[in-house]
């Protein structure tokens, strides 16, 4: 069995009901069992709590999670969540295994910058930002080209930078966080991640853009 992460990006508007209903609900596009292990999901960048805060039916396809307090349109939401898939070998692919190696060997340095966003309860619904500076963080980098599969995909644009991260930054790379790396900021857009069930460790690719 082989574990895929997903993250589902969105807002309110994204939900069943009216803006400022609760229970509200948010159909995922999985196309495989979710699990519950590992189940991630933020209203406004505040995590949120399974039962005080959100049910979850876990299906092999449109697994659907209830929102139980009241869940503006202009909202952000974000779930990351994993699904499981038959067979594999648990082996992670060569290109994987090849950055593991160079996170070990030749890594670089950068800062990984945690931003997260609260919405006031005046008429205007004020939005502050929050910044969390997390220094030292080791990564492997490679720029995007236009020979690039995920390019020609139209996964990614030309000059978008991918980093490369262990395991254990994997609560760092979240859409939205910035990185900073040879005096330069980007903003991550993606994040991909995929593993065995057998891995202790494994590898995050954060796709960015210079902001």
């Amino acid at each position: 069995m082989v574990v895929a992460v997903k993250t589902f990006n969105g807002t309110g508007a994204n939900t069943s009901g009216s803006s400022g209903d609760a229970n509200r609900v948010l159909t995922l596009t999985n196309t495989q069992l979710t699990q519950q292990e590992g189940l991630l999901v933020y209203a406004s960048g505040l995590a949120l709590a399974l039962t005080t805060e959100y049910t979850v039916s876990h299906l092999t396809s449109s697994t659907t999670i209830t929102f139980l307090n009241g869940l503006w349109d202009d909202m952000t939401i974000v779930v990351k969540y994993y699904t499981t898939t038959a067979g594999g070998t648990g082996i992670i692919p060569l290109n994987q295994r090849f950055i593991q190696k160079e996170l070990d060997k030749t890594a670089n340095s950068c800062t990984i910058i945690e931003i997260s966003k609260s919405y006031g309860t005046d008429e205007y619904r004020t939005v502050t930002e929050t910044e969390t500076t997390n220094i030292g963080i080791s990564c492997w980098t490679n720029v995007v080209n236009e020979e690039d599969d995920i390019v020609k995909q139209g996964n990614a644009r030309a000059g978008d930078m991918l980093f490369w991260f262990d395991s254990e930054n994997e609560s760092l790379c979240v859409q939205g966080n910035r990185i900073t790396f040879d005096s330069k900021t980007y903003q991550i857009y993606d994040v991909h991640i995929f593993k065995a069930t057998s891995d202790i460790t494994y590898v995050i690719e954060c796709r960015t853009r210079q902001i």
